[in-house]
């Protein structure tokens, strides 16, 4: 790695469980864009029952990031994706950037 194009903060983690205002056993898979004057985050959890839910979280300088009170998206109880969701939800992002939940 070349350490003048890239950097690890010295501060790591920027997010913890902790920092999530919902009960979540981990946070991980993070992805962070820049719009406008904010950052935001949507970051992977697991609840403690196993499943996967996505969470949203918005910083200013990209390094102090504060998490929303309510996942950002949840698996489905009911409907047509309730069958594909049982077991969570996940991000992917492309090679162009756009964000694709499943």
């Amino acid at each position: 790695m070349n350490p003048s194009v890239i950097n690890r903060y010295q501060n790591n983690p920027i997010l913890t469980k902790k920092d999530v205002p919902y009960r979540v056993a981990t946070v991980h898979n993070a992805g962070v864009i820049k719009h406008q004057d904010y950052y935001i985050m949507l970051f992977r959890s697991h609840l403690h029952n196993g499943r996967s839910i996505i969470g949203k979280a918005v910083s200013k300088d990209g390094y102090h990031f504060k998490v929303d009170a309510k996942p950002f998206l949840e698996p489905a109880k009911k409907g047509i994706f309730a069958e594909y969701e049982e077991f969570g939800v996940e991000i992917y992002v492309s090679i162009r950037w756009k964000i694709h939940f499943t």
